[in-house]
């Protein structure tokens, strides 16, 4: 994964880690911006979703080449003040995206670990 601390900025939008970009869909109102703070460094992201009715909010980082037939395992740090889950974007090599649930997140105010 390039970038995966985000600290490095996009040279084309100030408002965006290098190698980032962020999503939503359905009926919700989001905004996507930077924490003071990370984890493990300077900068986190952020998503501040004040109302929904349907869909998610995400940042998404660049694809990473897999090989099939491979099992790989995602981590990352995160904090919350509702529940959320832990989703994997595959593209297949016809292009199609699919969406693969890898676990539910509690609500949590201190930073912790998802794995999936």
């Amino acid at each position: 994964m390039s970038n995966p601390s985000v600290e490095t900025v996009s040279a084309t939008n100030a408002n965006l880690p290098d190698k980032w970009t962020h999503n939503k869909w359905g009926t919700n109102a989001a905004t996507f911006g930077y924490t003071t703070s990370g984890h493990t460094g300077a900068r986190g992201l952020r998503v501040d979703m004040t109302s929904r009715r349907s869909g998610d909010a995400k940042w998404i980082f660049a694809a990473v080449a897999v090989t099939p037939g491979t099992t790989y395992t995602f981590s990352d740090w995160y904090r919350s003040n509702v529940s959320s889950q832990l989703t994997a974007e595959v593209r297949s090599t016809t292009g199609a995206l699919t969406y693969v649930w890898l676990k539910d997140l509690a609500a949590k105010t201190t930073w912790t670990n998802a794995t999936g």
